[in-house]
């Protein structure tokens, strides 16, 4: 259970168009995880941290290699869930964590305007203006017939 994650602000000095980082963002990984499989040792810390900053890879305007430190303390696994796994002839699929998921579909006509608003956006200015960041807000609120979108 690899889902823990703190992540420690770094600091820059911004300026527009630019600015330069003083400190790097710091990302701690944390939980449990199964540490040997079949008597053969996994390098779990090794491959959180890659699959890590891999993943911020795919983030606009993050320098991984300088930007970003990230650092893995993952525990063991609890002795008792150990063998959740190893019988594979179950008919029903085991877990070893009580979490789920919620979701619905389709979107509604007013989250599809909402979406769709900031896919447009995103793609018409954020490559052109640098100083367009990741983070994109789009309020969406219906009364009535009316539809109003707010970006930000």
């Amino acid at each position: 259970n690899t889902d823990k994650v703190q992540l420690v602000a770094g600091r820059s000095n911004p300026k527009y168009g630019g600015g330069e980082v003083i400190s790097p963002i710091y990302i701690l990984l944390g939980g449990r995880a199964t540490r040997e499989f079949e008597g053969e040792e996994i390098a779990v810390d090794t491959i959180a941290v890659k699959a890590a900053r891999d993943y911020l890879r795919n983030i606009r305007n993050l320098d991984v290699d300088s930007h970003v430190v990230v650092d893995s303390k993952l525990g063991r696994g609890s002795f008792d869930l150990l063998t959740v796994f190893r019988d594979k002839n179950k008919e029903i699929p085991l877990a070893n964590d009580t979490s789920f998921g919620v979701a619905h579909a389709p979107l509604s006509e007013i989250e599809s305007i909402a979406l769709n608003a900031e896919n447009r956006v995103m793609a018409e200015y954020r490559n052109r203006d640098k100083a367009i960041g990741e983070d994109m807000k789009v309020m969406a609120l219906r009364e009535k017939d009316k539809i109003t979108l707010t970006i930000g």
